[in-house]
């Protein structure tokens, strides 16, 4: 289904006269970043977390299309949610699959900008005592913990907050879920 979506995407940009180059996940490099107006990311909501980490400015826009949703188009077309847990939530992206063909061409034409959305980012610098390392930006979340898991963590926030953990987790996601998972939301401004 993978191979269906891309070949079905890359029909619809051709019809509508977009250059595009295919680049598989794996492949892609800054490299394939110069000269392009917008990077798509086809597959679920890990393809768009990796394919962000490429965008270190956000400079370029992402849009991120679910090649394997989890409801089929007769559930749609019906209105009754069958979920199927094994395939993609898709959350953070634009379209999928099953509505490609329409959502694409109406965004190319300017008459779905207003669905498009920002998206926070996490930017991180590490310190330690002999060197500082800028990590890319994080589109869903960042950890940071000790490569050895039985030791503590000690770090400070970028907003001075002290916190020892084994590990953390700052989602940039709706309250509701931070808090469902019994996560602290944090007061940034």
């Amino acid at each position: 289904s993978h191979k269906k979506c891309v070949n079905g995407l890359i029909g619809i940009l051709k019809r509508n006269n977009v250059e595009l180059t295919c680049v598989n996940r794996v492949e892609l490099d800054r490299q394939h970043l110069s000269d392009i107006d917008l990077m798509v990311a086809v597959g679920g909501d890990g393809t768009v977390l990796s394919s962000a980490h490429f965008l270190d400015h956000g400079t370029i826009p992402l849009l991120g299309i679910n090649s394997d949703p989890n409801v089929t188009l007769e559930d749609v077309q019906v209105k009754k949610k069958v979920v199927d847990e094994r395939r993609s939530h898709g959350a953070l992206c634009f379209s999928s699959s099953i509505s490609m063909a329409e959502d694409i061409p109406r965004l190319l034409h300017g008459e779905s900008e207003d669905a498009l959305g920002m998206r926070t980012r996490i930017r991180c610098k590490v310190k330690s005592t002999f060197s500082e390392t800028r990590l890319v930006p994080a589109l869903n979340d960042l950890l940071i913990a000790n490569p050895s898991p039985a030791s503590v963590s000690r770090f400070r926030m970028g907003w001075l907050t002290k916190a020892e953990a084994n590990g953390g987790s700052i989602p940039t996601g709706d309250y509701g879920t931070v808090t469902r998972f019994g996560g602290v939301v944090y007061d940034v401004s």
